[in-house]
């Protein structure tokens, strides 16, 4: 514990995990190393590590930059917890549910409950779940369940940053991203081992599904090495894995069953960058355009220029705004109701 400076204390969770997705998820409890406890709590989601069980943030060298909380210090220096899941199948057995919206959901949710118990802790009440990329689309998942599945908690809020809104748009647009196949390489292995109707066969060209194993069983020890580890594999470009519109058939359908419902009763706080290429500001429109429509309320803003790790780099004006949007759910200010957009 206490082994870092800008991680004050950090202890290891686990947390098992109710049927369907029945298993153990680990995590990280990380608090200020002085003060006088009950700490507002942030129950953070990470963006992809990778798909490996050996993936997991809290057994990587640096557990918050892997998953691009690169604020975490900040986030201590305020006064705050961090409860942070690696997700069911990542460092523990899996097989890892990425992209996939009820089990990841859950791991977020019940790696607040487990820490909890540790009363060294000394936590709070009061949680916004954070959440970015993969992790965001965990965190809309999380709003969307937390009434029926974990009522207890006090939810001030969730804020999601380039979520994974609409898993389809996402795996039907890597083609078009640098790196896009290693993407692609975690979902086919998550849905395929997930879903008996996903194949291998049916979604990925002949002759490369050795090497769309081997990227999935790779990790992305830091944002952004995507092109090293395609290199590493003797690829000199980004290889295109599916012989099959991956949104069509049975992976389509389950792709489709991933988006979030628009279920959220807690404040709810949705961050775009205006250049991410990977979770493009187009499909993230279109995925708030639905949920806005079916009457939720929320705080969507397009932040110019950024992109998909610029949007939660230290500096960025989207990380001021989460800021200072989380400080006002835990002092109990009120949030605005209805659809409330800021875009170019």
């Amino acid at each position: 514990c206490c082994a870092k400076p800008v991680v004050p204390c950090a202890q290891s969770i686990t947390g098992q995990l109710p049927p369907p997705e029945a298993g153990v998820a680990s995590g990280l409890v990380v608090t200020p190393a002085s003060g006088g406890g009950n700490w507002p709590v942030i129950d953070w989601a990470h963006g992809t590590t990778g798909f490996a069980q050996q993936c997991a943030p809290s057994l990587l060298s640096e557990p918050f930059e892997s998953g691009a909380l690169f604020i975490a210090p900040d986030v201590v220096d305020r006064g705050w917890a961090i409860v942070a899941t690696d997700y069911l199948g990542l460092g523990t057995a899996g097989p890892h549910p990425y992209l996939i919206g009820v089990p990841s959901a859950h791991a977020v949710l019940d790696a607040r409950r487990a820490a909890a118990q540790l009363e060294e802790a000394r936590l709070g009440e009061q949680t916004v779940v954070w959440g970015h990329s993969q992790g965001g689309g965990a965190a809309l998942w999380s709003g969307a369940l937390a009434d029926a599945y974990a009522p207890e908690l006090d939810l001030a809020g969730v804020v999601a940053l380039a979520p994974a809104s609409s898993p389809p748009a996402l795996i039907g647009g890597v083609a078009d991203v640098t790196g896009g196949s290693i993407f692609a390489s975690f979902a086919i292995a998550a849905y395929t081992a997930i879903y008996d109707d996903v194949t291998y066969r049916e979604y990925v060209r002949p002759g490369l599904e050795p090497i769309v194993r081997t990227l999935a069983g790779r990790c992305l020890s830091e944002p952004g090495t995507v092109v090293s580890i395609l290199t590493s594999l003797g690829l000199s470009a980004d290889p295109e894995i599916f012989s099959t519109d991956p949104t069509s058939g049975p992976l389509g359908g389950r792709l489709s069953e991933n988006i979030p419902p628009a279920t959220v009763s807690a404040p709810l706080l949705i961050g775009q960058g205006g250049a991410d290429d990977l979770v493009t500001p187009t499909a993230q429109s279109a995925f708030v355009d639905g949920w806005c429509a079916d009457g939720q309320s929320l705080d969507y803003t397009v932040y110019p220029g950024l992109g998909h790790l610029a949007l939660v780099e230290p500096g960025s004006p989207a990380i001021d705004d989460v800021f200072a949007w989380t400080a006002a759910r835990f002092a109990g200010e009120p949030a605005l109701t209805g659809c409330h957009r800021v875009e170019p």
